[in-house]
C-alpha cells in the first residue's frame, strides 16, 4: 500500500509561493509609495515657493523696488522672508535626498521583485508536483478500493 507523503512539504511549498508573492507586492508598493511622497513634497515646495514669490513681489511693489527674486541680496529682504527662503532651501535639499533614495529603492524593488518571482515560481512548481503525486497516489488507492469492493460484492453473491 502506498503511503501519503509528509504534509509538511506541502505546507512549505505553499508558504514559499505565498511569501514570493508577498515579496513581489512589497517590492512594487515601496517604490510607488516613495514616488507619491516625493510628488507631495514637490507640490508643497511649489506652492510655498509661489506664495513666497508673490509675497516678495507684493513687498517690492509696496516699496517701489523693481528687482527680481534671483538678483536680490538676502540682506535686503525682511527677516521672515529670509526664513521662508531658508525653509524652501531645506525643502529642496529634502526633495533631492528623497529623489536619491527613490532611485535606490527602485533598484532594490526590482531586485526584490525578481527574487520574489523566483521564490514564488519555485514554491508553485514544487507545490504542483507534490499535488500531482498526491493525486496519483489517491487515484491508485481509489482504484484498489473499487476493486476490493467489487471482489467483496462478487464473493457475497
Amino acid at each position: 500500500m502506498d503511503t501519503l507523503p509528509d504534509a509538511a512539504f506541502d505546507n512549505l511549498y505553499k508558504f514559499a509561493a505565498i511569501a514570493g508573492i508577498s515579496i513581489i507586492v512589497a517590492s512594487a508598493w515601496i517604490p510607488v509609495h516613495a514616488i507619491v511622497d516625493l510628488w507631495q513634497q514637490v507640490q508643497a515646495y511649489n506652492i510655498e515657493a509661489g506664495e513666497l514669490r508673490a509675497d516678495i513681489e507684493w513687498r517690492d511693489a509696496q516699496a517701489g523696488i523693481a528687482t527680481t527674486m534671483p538678483a536680490r541680496d538676502l540682506r535686503s529682504v525682511p527677516q521672515e522672508v529670509a526664513k521662508a527662503i531658508g525653509k524652501l532651501e531645506a525643502q529642496r535639499a529634502s526633495i533631492e535626498s528623497t529623489t536619491a533614495l527613490m532611485k535606490k529603492l527602485s533598484a532594490g524593488g526590482g531586485a526584490g521583485a525578481g527574487i520574489g518571482l523566483l521564490i514564488a515560481s519555485w514554491g508553485f512548481w514544487k507545490w504542483r508536483r507534490h499535488q500531482l503525486m498526491l493525486d496519483e497516489i489517491l487515484s491508485h488507492e481509489a482504484a484498489r478500493a473499487r476493486a476490493a469492493l467489487h471482489s467483496n460484492e462478487k464473493s457475497a453473491t
